[in-house]
Order: C-alpha cells, then sequence, then structure tokens
C-alpha cells in the first residue's frame, strides 16, 4: 500500500502541473487526458528527484519524499488557486463525447472485443513473466537492485562489464529503487505495476486525446492498434524501457496540438514540451537523438512563425528541459562508462560509410522487419486509412509530427550502418522495440488527419479537419 501511497503521490505532482497549463477547468473527456499526462509527468519528475537524492544523500527515501511532498503543496497550492479564480470565469468547456458515438453495433462489438483480448493478454504475460523479459532481468532491474542493496557501494553497478549495459539511462532503474525501498521488500509486484502503469498511459493518453482532438471513434480504434500490437503487448508486459519512450514521445506531440487549439497556455505548454522530450533521453540512450531531434525541429517551427527569433519560447522549451537534461548529464559525465556503440568504433567505420552493400543489406532487413513489426500491424493501419481517406491538404496539418518519427527512424538507420556488432544479429534483435518508440505517434498522427466515417459514429470533430 505504501508503494501504491507514493505512485498517487507522484501522479498528483504531475496532476498539479500539467493542471496549471490548461485553460479551461478540467472536466469531462479532459479529466483522462490530464491523469494521463500527470502519470508521465510525475513519474519522470520522481525518477529524477530519486535518482539525484542517491547522489547527493545516498540510497534512502526521506530527501526524496520530503522534496516531492513539498512540490505537492507549493504547486497543489498555485493550482488550487488557478482552479478557485476559473470559477468565477465563464469558460466554454469541451464537447463531451456523445454516447451513442456509433451506430452499427458490429464495430462496436469488434472494438470491444480487440480491447479485452488485448487486455487480457497484456495481464497474462505480465502474471507469467513476473520478473519482465531479458531485458528488465539483465539490465533494468539488475540496476534498481543494485541501487537497493548496494547502500553507499552502489555506484559500483557503474563498474559491470558492457554486458550489463551500466550506461544505460535510470529513470525505470530509478522508479522501481524507489518501490523496492518504499515498499520494503523486493516484490515484483513493483516492477509489474510500474510497467503496466507505462502501458495502460499510453493507452488512455492516444484515446482520450484523439476522442477530443477529432473523434471518440478514432480513439477506440487507435487503442485497438495499440493493444492489437503483439510487440506493444509484449513489451508493455515485459518492464523494459522502451514503452516509457514511445509514452513521453507521444505526450510531447499530443500537448503540441492541444497548445495549437489554444486549449493549453503556450509558455506553460512549451514547457511541458521540453520536459516530456527530455524524459526521452533519460529512459533511454536512443533519447538522446530524440530529444536533439525533437528540439531542433520544435524550435525551428516556432522561428518558421515569427518574424524575429522567438528567445522567449525557446528559452522556456529549454527550461523546461534543463532539470532532466541536466541529470542526463551528471549521469553520462560523472557516473556512466561509455558504451558498447562508442567502445566498438574503430577505422572500420570509414569502410561501414563507403561499403554500398550494407545500405542495401540494412534496407532490406529494415523493410522485412517493418512489414513484420506487431505481426503486420501496420497494414492495418495502412487499410484503414486507405478505407477512410482524408483530404488532400490535411497532412500539412501533421507535418512536424511525421517529420520527427521520420528522422528517428533515419537516425535508427545510421546507427545499424555503423553498428560494431553484427548487422542482423543487431537488426534482428532491436529493431521491434525502436519501431515502437514511434508507433504510438504514428498512429495519433495518422487517425488525427482521417476522415470521420459519419455512417458510423457521431463524432466530435473540433479540429475540423473532417470537413475540409
Amino acid at each position: 500500500m505504501l508503494f501504491i501511497f507514493s505512485l498517487l503521490l507522484s501522479c498528483t505532482l504531475g496532476w498539479f502541473i500539467v493542471g496549471l497549463a490548461w485553460k479551461t477547468p478540467i472536466s469531462g473527456p479532459l479529466v483522462v487526458l490530464n491523469a494521463s499526462l500527470a502519470v508521465a509527468v510525475g513519474c519522470g519528475i520522481a525518477s529524477i528527484v530519486f535518482f539525484l537524492s542517491s547522489i547527493f544523500f545516498g540510497p534512502t527515501l526521506f530527501p526524496d519524499i520530503l522534496i516531492e511532498t513539498a512540490l505537492v503543496i507549493i504547486v497543489g497550492w498555485r493550482w488550487w488557486r488557478q482552479r478557485a479564480g476559473r470559477q468565477h470565469q465563464n469558460h466554454q468547456r469541451p464537447p463531451a463525447a456523445s454516447p451513442g458515438w456509433v451506430r452499427s453495433p458490429y464495430v462496436l462489438a469488434t472494438l470491444g472485443v480487440g480491447l479485452v483480448i488485448g487486455l487480457l493478454t497484456l495481464f497474462i504475460i505480465a502474471r507469467d513473466q513476473a520478473d519482465g523479459g531479458w531485458d528488465a532481468w539483465a539490465f533494468w532491474n539488475t540496476h534498481a537492485r543494485f541501487l537497493l542493496r548496494g547502500g553507499d557501494d552502489w555506484r559500483d553497478v557503474f563498474t559491470l562489464t558492457n554486458y550489463f549495459h551500466p550506461d544505460y539511462p535510470w529513470l525505470v532503474p530509478s522508479l522501481v529503487a524507489r518501490g523496492w525501498m518504499v515498499a520494503n521488500s523486493e516484490t515484483a509486484f513493483v516492477p509489474i505495476v510500474i510497467s503496466l502503469l507505462f502501458t495502460l498511459t499510453t493507452c488512455l493518453l492516444l484515446g482520450s486525446a484523439l476522442t477530443l482532438l477529432h473523434s471518440p471513434l478514432q480513439g477506440g480504434v487507435a487503442v485497438a492498434l495499440l493493444l492489437g500490437n503483439i510487440t506493444f503487448v509484449i513489451n508493455g508486459a515485459g518492464q523494459v524501457s522502451d514503452i516509457p519512450v514511445s509514452l513521453y514521445l507521444l505526450s510531447v506531440f499530443v500537448v503540441w496540438y492541444l497548445a495549437e487549439h489554444a486549449m493549453l497556455k503556450q509558455l506553460p505548454a512549451l514547457g511541458l514540451i521540453g520536459f516530456l522530450l527530455a524524459c526521452t533521453a533519460w529512459a533511454k540512450n536512443e533519447g538522446l537523438a530524440i530529444f536533439m531531434i525533437g528540439f531542433i525541429v520544435f524550435g525551428g517551427a516556432l522561428w518558421r512563425r515569427n518574424k524575429t527569433f522567438p528567445w522567449k519560447l525557446i528559452a522556456t522549451l529549454g527550461i523546461g528541459a534543463a532539470p532532466v537534461f541536466l541529470t542526463v548529464l551528471i549521469f553520462k559525465f560523472s557516473l556512466a562508462p561509455a558504451g558498447d556503440l562508442l567502445v566498438g568504433q574503430s577505422e572500420s567505420s570509414v569502410s561501414k560509410l563507403l561499403n554500398f552493400s550494407r545500405y542495401g543489406d540494412i534496407a532490406r532487413l529494415y523493410a522485412i522487419g517493418l512489414i513484420n513489426f506487431g505481426r503486420g500491424i501496420g497494414a492495418i493501419l495502412l487499410i484503414y486509412g486507405l478505407l477512410i481517406g482524408s483530404g488532400r491538404n490535411k497532412w500539412r496539418y501533421v507535418t512536424i509530427p511525421l517529420l520527427i518519427i521520420i528522422l528517428i527512424q533515419l537516425m535508427y538507420l545510421g546507427v545499424y550502418l555503423l553498428t560494431p556488432f553484427n548487422v542482423v544479429w543487431h537488426i534482428s534483435t532491436s529493431l521491434g522495440r525502436l519501431l515502437l518508440h514511434t508507433w504510438p505517434s504514428l498512429v495519433f498522427a495518422v487517425l488525427l488527419v482521417l476522415n470521420i466515417p459519419t455512417r458510423l459514429t457521431h463524432g466530435n470533430d473540433i479540429t475540423g479537419l473532417s470537413r475540409k
């Protein structure tokens, strides 16, 4: 129970922080959306506070709980004052989801069965793999055990061989170690709950965002496309850090579009985007590149919209990212050894760049992995999109997320090109997880611009995209 209480404390802090960004009172469909973003923000803060307190004070709970409680009180007081002020103003509330959102019972039954099967599969895998998948056992939970058992010598984890990847960021290990310390037991319940929390939050965020920004049908289809993806389900129950990367990247795009529709205040929204983007770097090494790509693309988008360089807006983006990014820098430069991808580089890297047959091999293996991803779930999204259709000018609306997704995948292809490992082995063991990083965001972007299937739904298309 104490572990659950500690999670609620972190999520409450996240609720207050995200709540400060809204222009309207949080009610109706905004509750689930705000709660989902609150989990992402709250878990990110809990992880960096516990990790930094472990560095400066040793692995103990008192500084961590004290800091989080103080933040909850301070931010909560600010949120309460803002909420009280809004009650005296006349705001237009967001449209509530229509009770009869699907006319066809066949569509509703199909979605319902798909969601139930996906959830059951998720929980069954989580039950049968109580210690998580291989990566959880070898890396993430092993790192957490060093922090829990090591006392003042917990930093010895960074002297381990690269087999245990001590260079991997600590978002998940910090949360797991903190949970074990609160529970006073190294129980499998803690990493299972944290893993399922990230997984289900990703589903709720995607579904609620599309329900609000497009239609309830698209929200239901989006969740079905997540839970119908076996790669997402297996990793979601596997206690790994790839699902948190997916959640944080999706959160960035959701906050961006909420701000685009003037539902969020611009500066708080940019601060949230910076924080959430930096959390990808605190979750996995790949997140460092995601952070840089996202920061450059969002910065460029802000510059393009202003006649002069938007120093204030980009500074706000950086201020939001600063707490997490500084934690990553402390970790990388004072604790973590160099990663195996860097250590394994040599003069042969130049020959790899000039080996054009290698490009063809990587492209072929990537294409095969893309087709087989989630057992063909991408084909289902493609067929659905072709059947529903979209207007010719709508895709410009999702240029930013699509550009970031493409650049991320190109970066991954670059890693495969220079990898010191056997390229066939490297791609076969990692591509599914790397595609998973951008899958929820891709589903969000694609479904956001598709037409509303008017024969099936009474949806609320507040974007107006379906009418263009």
